[in-house]
């Protein structure tokens, strides 16, 4: 087989199992501990570093295509430019976006110049890999760890280094297990050293995790269980409805179809436990709310005071705020109470998708929005971290997370050291709800839960709309494009700090730091010097 033939071909072998494993359930999580190694074989055949690098960049490329080929459909849908240019785009970015592969093959390549071999040197490429992550963060918050959700045991790892921790493991594991595959009949004894290295790792993993799982009753407090009703009226493209029945009118249709489906929940609850909040998703209200900008919208919002008044539920949904800042994407929590006491709680989002919800200042220009009229013009909020849920058998910190605050560690970091019980995420995941967009946003919140030991309500237009406890396991709910409730009675967290919650996302810069040590420890502790073979 010529070096061209197998270099592809070991590059798209790599891509299929990377877009398998993506899937996020099982058997096909097994396939994150070898799916590197097609594209490890041919990277160990290149003879410059520069060929190393044009094999990263090649491999970033078509890991792109294989995991993210529903965000090119994505921008497709949103932007309405042609499939075609949507696809290109994400192909030209790859290396951009991914440049893990890139820095890796370099540095795996440049140790194996120097003769640098065995556990150190695949962990000194693996640091390399996780750094540079941390570095450059990809812009969706995914990393290889969270492909290992479906196993109960090895996800709680999390809660020492996040999801990150756990790709430093699937890379070293990959490259013990190549190793181990490829020594010669005369080196049995690298080989053996490989592979134990490698099953030592996953020993310890899993053990990690089934001692984290047993403690599991300590996670939850003994405080009296929350029942909460998630809504997912399955209506993702508000733009149809708007462009069908005109603005007033599909803000009235979307509030109306989560309100039907929320009587239909409260009139089931009754008889078995009175519910105590009602989750809607984001932007589920898009106008502001208590803040109208028409006498149209006060009615509106009279409408939604009205509701909560008449269920006698509290209602925490997605909508819009605005101050003389500007306005913003939004969370609200009001009670049957508010008209009397005016008592709500407003939560701002802070982490908002670049170009379609907010454009850096060095970027705006009246030229830009003429040509690109779909960018946003929402502002980052502030906090507060927290909102404040009442109730007799005592008040709960929820913890709310809106679609891109939940795919970084931090903001869930944050409310948990300020005493969160619960976290609470709203989402508008109708825009990628067709293949796996909507699957690797659930996974990636839900790493938010083991991180901090925290449960989560997890509400979405259109799916994957999920209840998570604590260790991580989904324990209810709806798939994509089901128009249901989902009924949930949950405990709220018991507030003991993990690893991640004491140090927050220390293995980013700790891997930096590591990097270069680990470099120059393989060279010390080299055999000889080796020239690499490649194929005649």
């Amino acid at each position: 087989m010529s070096t061209g033939v197998f270099r592809f071909s070991a590059i798209l072998a790599s891509a299929v199992l990377f877009a398998l494993y993506a899937r996020v359930e099982l058997p096909w999580a097994w396939l994150g501990w070898i799916a590197l190694i097609p594209w490890l074989a041919t990277l160990d055949r290149e003879r410059t570093t520069g060929a190393a690098v044009a094999s990263g960049a090649a491999m970033s490329m078509a890991f792109t295509v294989g995991v993210f080929s529903w965000f090119a459909e994505a921008v497709a849908r949103y932007t309405h430019a042609p499939l075609g240019v949507a696809y290109g785009l994400i192909l030209v970015a790859a290396p951009l976006l991914q440049p893990q592969f890139m820095v890796f093959a370099a540095v795996r390549h440049r140790l194996a110049v120097r003769g640098a071999s065995g556990l150190i040197a695949s962990t000194a490429a693996a640091c390399v890999w996780v750094g540079t992550e941390w570095i450059w963060p990809q812009p969706l918050g995914h990393t290889l760890g969270h492909g290992l959700l479906p196993f109960a045991t090895f996800r709680q790892g999390a809660d020492l280094a996040g999801a990150p921790g756990l790709t430093l493991v699937i890379l070293i594991v990959n490259q013990q297990l190549l190793a181990a595959g490829t020594f010669k009949r005369n080196s049995g004894r690298r080989a053996l050293v490989a592979l134990t290295s490698a099953l030592a790792l996953l020993c310890a993993l899993a053990g990690y995790g089934t001692l984290r799982l047993h403690q599991a009753s300590t996670f939850t407090s003994g405080r009296t269980p929350l029942t909460a009703v998630l809504v997912q009226a399955s209506l993702g493209d508000y733009d149809e409805i708007r462009d069908r029945a005109g603005t007033f009118a599909a803000v009235r249709e979307i509030l109306e179809a989560h309100m039907s489906l929320s009587r239909v929940a409260l009139d089931r609850a009754a008889a078995v436990r009175p519910v105590e909040l009602l989750v809607w998703p984001e932007t589920v209200y898009p106008t502001t709310f208590g803040k109208p900008k028409s006498p149209a919208g006060a009615e509106l919002d009279t409408e939604i005071v009205r509701f909560v008044e008449e269920s006698a539920v509290p209602l925490l949904f997605g909508t819009y705020d605005r101050d003389a800042g500007g306005e913003y994407n939004a969370a609200v929590l009001i009670t049957p109470t508010m008209r009397s006491s005016a008592a709500r709680n407003i939560y701002r989002k802070r982490r908002l998708f670049p170009l379609t919800e907010t454009v850096p200042s060095w970027l705006e220009s009246p030229w830009l929005r003429t040509h690109l009229p779909w960018l946003g013009t929402w502002q980052p909020g502030a906090g507060p971290p927290l909102l404040t849920l009442r109730r007799t058998s005592g008040d709960l910190a929820l913890a709310p997370l809106i679609c891109l605050d939940a795919v970084s560690p931090e903001l869930a970091l944050d409310a948990a050291r300020a005493g969160a019980d619960l976290i609470l995420t709203l989402s508008n995941d109708g825009w990628f709800a067709e293949g796996l967009g909507a699957r690797l946003h659930l996974a990636v919140s839900t790493f938010r839960s083991i991180e901090t030991r925290l449960p989560q309500l997890r509400a979405t237009n259109s799916g994957i709309t999920a209840v998570i406890d604590a260790g991580g396991a989904i324990t209810a709910h709806a798939n994509v494009g089901q128009s249901t409730i989902v009924t949930a009675t949950i405990h709220p967290g018991q507030q003991r700090p993990t690893l991640m919650t004491r140090w927050g996302a220390w293995l980013g810069p700790a891997t930096c730091f590591l990097a270069p040590l680990l470099w120059l420890l393989a060279d010390r502790v080299r055999r000889r010097p080796r020239a690499i073979s490649h194929p005649r």
